[in-house]
């Protein structure tokens, strides 16, 4: 009997320290959890991308506001001879230089909305910009037709 449970306890030793110590110390450890480690991992790495593209993208809008900066003073000076050209002195008048401001704001925002919309790829949002953009523009040369006629008959 001292002899069966000596050998029992030798059989005993043997089998821990030929097991891993480190599965006899987490006994609930297997497959199940490598999996979950597994999925936490992909989800880190998941979620790095999507932070370096949305850092590479604020760098590229980034790099345009600089571009557009930069040519900002030639455009405004481009479109004050453009109308200058097209309305003559009509452009000194208060309420012509009202017009063209609105004009102006509601044109940018439009604009950007444009730039938004094709940059989210959402083709019908950008063709209802497109139309809004025809609107505007109707109505101010409208507007603008009507007080070249007043000024040419004030002559």
């Amino acid at each position: 009997m001292a002899l069966l449970s000596r050998l029992l306890w030798v059989g005993a030793v043997a089998t821990a320290v030929l097991i891993d110590p480190a599965v006899m110390a987490q006994p609930g450890k297997g497959k199940g959890e490598e999996k979950r480690e597994e999925k936490k991992e992909k989800r880190e790495e998941r979620r790095e991308d999507r932070q370096d593209k949305r850092e590479d993208r604020r760098e590229d809008r980034q790099e345009g506001r600089e571009e557009r900066r930069e040519k900002r003073q030639e455009r405004r000076k481009d479109r004050r001879k453009e109308l200058k050209d097209k309305w003559g002195d009509l452009v000194k008048r208060p309420e012509v230089r009202n017009e063209l401001g609105k004009h102006a704001r509601r044109m940018a925002r439009l604009n950007r909305l444009l730039v938004v919309a094709d940059e989210a790829n959402k083709p019908d949002a950008k063709k209802k910009i497109e139309e809004l953009i025809a609107k505007e523009k109707a109505r101010h040369e409208k507007r603008m037709a009507k007080w070249n006629e007043k000024k040419a008959g004030d002559k």
